[in-house]
């Protein structure tokens, strides 16, 4: 056993010194790998931030079976169905109660005369799940008792004070009196929550109409079958899972639209860039060093051991290069929220990106070990 661990540390120290011996080459290879391991985690986490931003709100609300109106791709195409929906489906096996939401894009005028804008949500309140309710928000701006939200990152464009402000939306009164935290927007427009009653004094909905249903499910049955009971007792609706629903908004606004296309392009382009990056950084580090490897051949070295240097001089460049590559990404990504509100760095995209260059330096390295081996041991006395 000792015999073992001290070969390993012979080769260990070995491959370290002739690393460092080429500080220019070693340099060069390693600024290589940490822009790749960078770009790589960078483009990731814009593509996984767009994603969870595409169905935020579906996810948000609490409801274990949405009901909507029949082809709408997600939840920012809603379409007006009849509110007596929500009262008949109570009486459907599993469902233990339903709630009422309403949603659309409605013209915005800032406190300063400026207009823009907005996507605004309502739903019942019990339904509203992790979006903050604004019930209980105080100091409302001349009585009129309409409270609405923004998200803090969305604020500046709505408002040139501070909260709270009188507002008005589609010409309604109302009061921008807070921002929340996690809802901002990813099409340029803000969202903003109010009550469900309060969300029909803005939107062009028929007394008799509103944007989905909510559905909670009573315990012990599962979301499925309430759906497929919900299906056979309404045919003109459309009738997801909550889960299905927020995957069909993610899938439209990542497949089916310009920007989400162009963000899964610039995503896989990142990705191949890095891997090319990375394989031939740590090929060319190799061949570099083949006359060093011809002169260990001549020495009688077998080649297991030629094939172990490469290895751990190409993993410990790769796991060099990854490290200074990801220590950089949170700081950019924080930087980069003033701009791209919704790009989020996972804990699982330093290790995806930190498996992907480890298992491309094992492949760049089983490559570059072959002129390493194949090299005729005489060359190296060769004048």
């Amino acid at each position: 056993m000792l015999k073992l661990v001290h070969i390993y540390l012979d080769r260990l120290r070995y491959a370290g010194t002739s690393l460092t011996h080429a500080r220019g080459r070693l340099t060069i290879a390693l600024v290589g790998i940490t822009f790749s391991a960078f770009l790589m985690a960078v483009q990731g986490s814009l593509l996984y931030g767009f994603t969870l931003a595409a169905s935020r709100i579906i996810d948000a609300v609490d409801g274990d079976v949405w009901i909507v109106a029949p082809g709408i791709p997600a939840l920012e195409f809603a379409s007006p169905i009849e509110e007596r929906i929500a009262w008949l489906a109570r009486g459907v096996p599993g469902v233990a109660e339903t709630g009422r939401g309403i949603s659309g894009w409605a013209p915005f005028q800032r406190n300063d005369g400026g207009r823009t804008f907005v996507f605004a949500v309502g739903a019942t309140q019990g339904f509203m799940g992790k979006i903050p309710s604004p019930d209980g928000a105080a100091n409302l701006v001349g009585g009129r008792k309409v409270p609405l939200q923004v998200d803090e990152t969305d604020k500046n464009a709505l408002s040139e004070t501070s909260l709270p402000i009188g507002v008005q939306v589609a010409g309604v009164k109302a009061d921008l009196v807070g921002s929340i935290k996690g809802f901002a927007a990813f099409l340029g427009t803000p969202f903003v929550f109010a009550r469900f009653e309060d969300m029909r004094n803005f939107l062009p909905y028929k007394p008799s109409t509103i944007s989905f249903v909510l559905v909670r499910k009573e315990p012990g049955s599962s979301a499925e079958s309430v759906r497929d009971a919900l299906r056979a007792r309404f045919q003109n609706v459309d009738i997801w899972t909550k889960n299905e629903f927020s995957s069909k908004s993610r899938i439209f606004w990542l497949i089916k639209t310009g920007a989400g296309g162009a963000l899964s392009l610039a995503a896989i382009l990142g990705f191949l860039i890095g891997l090319s990056v990375v394989a031939q950084t740590i090929y060319s580090l190799t061949v570099d060093n083949v006359e060093e490897y011809a002169t260990l051949r001549a020495l009688g070295a077998h080649k297991g051991y030629i094939k172990s240097i490469v290895l751990i001089q190409s993993l410990a460049c790769g796991a060099t290069g990854t490290f200074f590559g990801l220590l950089g990404v949170g700081p950019f990504a924080d930087a980069a929220k003033a701009i791209v509100t919704w790009i989020s760095v996972p804990a699982w995209m330093y290790l995806l990106v930190s498996v992907v260059v480890a298992i491309l330096c094992v492949l760049a390295a089983s490559i570059a070990s072959r002129p390493a081996i194949a090299i005729e041991p005489a060359r190296v006395f060769r004048a």
